[in-house]
């Protein structure tokens, strides 16, 4: 293990025994170190992601922007703009940032999006899975219409691929149960349900993503008799019990 590594591995250590700070040192060393190697050595961006990690965890959101930024030009410089390698970061640092900034993490996004329909066929995996993250991050944002857009738009173009289509379904499904759409919620996440099941059997644990929104929705529409059989098969496939006939 060279100095570099062994700095980074100590600074991954800390962070798992919830020591941030020492984390922090141990990888601004790293990222002092790596200014030494050369300009496309691609232990300069991890340690400057690792470190933006590290920052977005202490609030320090416009140091964590400036990192990232930082690294993903060392990556445009070693792969290519417009490669597929430079897009997976793109797509990393965007989910970096769903939960701490989804308005930063949009522009990362729509800039993969773009880049993915540039070099892809639209009906591609890629660039439909693209699409449900940007329709997923719209809904954190709160952009209702915005997020059904794009979840639809990919559901018109995955029709060919099974499992994206229902996966995609599910995701319109909770948007719409979010938005008091109960009887639109209730059709497709009941088609979910039995994709999901014909796919991996009624005793998956799986099943209790799709069942618990489906009981809410049930419930919200009055009925509430089906919504508690819903529940209890949720309980006790969590549980890890026998399911009942």
């Amino acid at each position: 293990m060279n100095p570099w590594q062994r700095l980074v591995h100590t600074a991954n250590n800390a962070l798992r025994a919830g020591d941030i700070d020492q984390a922090e040192k141990l990888l601004l060393q790293a990222m002092t170190l790596a200014q030494t190697f050369p300009p496309a050595d691609v232990r300069r961006p991890h340690g400057l992601s690792q470190l933006a990690h590290i920052y977005l965890l202490k609030g320090k959101r416009e140091l964590a922007i400036q990192l990232y930024r930082s690294a993903l030009k060392i990556w445009a410089a070693i792969h290519g703009a417009a490669s597929s390698k430079y897009v997976e970061r793109l797509q990393f640092f965007a989910t970096q940032f769903l939960s701490h900034d989804p308005a930063q993490a949009d522009v990362a996004l729509k800039e993969a999006h773009a880049m993915l329909t540039a070099m892809l066929p639209q009906n591609d995996a890629e660039v439909i899975s693209s699409l449900i993250f940007l329709g997923y991050n719209a809904q954190s944002r709160g952009e209702k219409e915005e997020a059904e857009a794009f979840l639809l738009e990919a559901l018109k173009r995955c029709k060919s691929d099974p499992g994206l289509n229902w996966f995609v379904k599910q995701h319109l499904g909770l948007l719409y149960a979010g938005q008091g759409r109960y009887a639109e919620a209730e059709q497709l996440l009941r088609y979910v349900l039995s994709v999901i099941e014909g796919e991996f059997g009624s005793k998956s644990p799986g099943l209790t993503s799709i069942l618990e929104p489906l009981g809410q929705v049930l419930r919200k529409q009055g009925k509430n008799e089906e919504a508690e059989r819903i529940f209890q098969r949720s309980t006790k496939l969590s549980l890890g019990g026998a399911e009942q006939a």
